[in-house]
């Protein structure tokens, strides 16, 4: 669960750092939307302005958002060294709202990469400082974040602990996104402990947070839960809707580790329904995505589930599968990368972020036309 930095002080020039603020906010919102290439565009220009009038703050922010940005499109090791940026200049002028959210976002990237351990040592100093200066949304955040990092270590009953902790105190301040976060993890939690209907209850109320608020990416991870604990419960045709829904939203949204994922879970619940043909070509492409982010911890070690499609068509008898090869069913020919995708443009929805853009989007048209006179 990620921290938001809180932007340039207006004291350094105040039509400049406003001008930094609303560029920050615009990239903010255009990531909220998951147009990521946008998000960084608007970032860039808040550093470069920064740097321009040495707004320390600014460029803290700024390199703060960029790092949140390039974790959002997996690209880990660029987040990092944004976020080490950040991290340096906070500590260099003492804002120590910038350094918790610094320390919070470079535990997320670790927690990406599956070093957990790293990742729980940067969430306990983010936590530690959110507590001493009184930031409850940062202090949630980090709470959350822990919880996620020992249930990967599959010590789920701690993790609990850390999710509900995090879950009241983002009820309290009313922070319903954050709330849908933890509401996911607490599922997963559950989920773990073999307590699958708690889960699925569980996600069923984060699912409807997100699609409230327009979190495309949240509901995506809703899906992907939701269809994991049915197919905990050998319910693999439910379970399939669910991966099915979730592969349209993240390659809509471009979320590469999200659509690896969800191809990885579809491959899994094919292959239990004896869709042989099917899964492994589920498996073959997830795993490509899997290797072009440099997640190989999360690449099954199975040569046969990742066997070629011709060749499982070849040697029949050795995959068990017909004679003749099944036709692929028509929904799932579409979910399958196209070998030369063409760009799309994808309808842009009216939710609570675009009204933020379109807010932001209007006083920077005013700032900026009012500094050009």
């Amino acid at each position: 669960m990620e921290t938001k930095p809180s932007g340039s002080k207006p004291e350094s020039n105040s039509n400049a750092a406003s001008q930094i603020n609303i560029l920050i906010e615009l990239g903010i919102a255009y990531r909220s939307l998951s147009e990521f290439n946008q998000a960084i565009e608007f970032h860039q220009q808040a550093l470069a302005l920064s740097r321009k009038i040495s707004d320390r703050n600014g460029e803290a922010a700024s390199l703060n958002s960029l790092g949140l940005a390039y974790n959002s499109l997996g690209q880990y090791q660029q987040a990092i060294q944004f976020f080490h940026q950040s991290l340096d200049i906070s500590r260099e002028i003492g804002d120590h709202n910038d350094e918790a959210a610094s320390l919070n976002n470079l535990g997320l990237t670790y927690n990406s990469l599956g070093q957990y351990q790293q990742a729980i040592q940067f969430f306990h100093q983010s936590l530690d400082i959110s507590k001493e200066i009184g930031d409850r949304n940062c202090e949630a955040s980090s709470l959350c974040n822990l919880g996620d990092a020992y249930n990967s270590l599959g010590q789920y009953q701690q993790a609990i602990q850390f999710f509900q902790q995090s879950l009241k105190i983002f009820r309290e301040i009313g922070n319903l996104d954050f709330e849908a976060n933890a509401l996911v993890n607490l599922g997963i939690a559950y989920h773990f402990l073999g307590e699958y209907q708690q889960a699925i209850q569980i996600y069923q109320q984060s699912l409807k947070i997100k699609k409230e608020i327009g979190d495309r990416n949240g509901e995506s991870n809703a899906l992907g839960n939701l269809g994991l604990a049915y197919d905990s419960l050998g319910q693999y045709r439910q379970a399939i809707q669910f991966y099915q829904q979730q592969l349209e939203i993240c390659r809509e949204i471009d979320d590469r580790n999200g659509e690896a994922n969800a191809l990885n879970n579809l491959g899994i619940a094919l292959q239990a329904l004896g869709r042989r043909s099917e899964s492994i070509e589920a498996f073959n492409a997830s795993r490509k995505i899997f290797e072009e982010l440099g997640l190989y911890h999360k690449i099954q070690d199975s040569g046969k589930s990742f066997a070629p499609l011709e060749t499982v068509a070849k040697e029949p008898k050795r995959f068990q599968i017909k004679d003749e090869p099944e036709e692929l069913p028509d929904w799932y020919k579409k979910s399958l990368p196209a070998p030369k995708p063409t760009p799309r443009k994808r309808p842009r929805r009216k939710n609570l972020f675009q009204k933020i853009f379109n807010w932001f989007h209007r006083i920077w048209t005013k700032l900026w036309g009012e500094a050009r006179n």
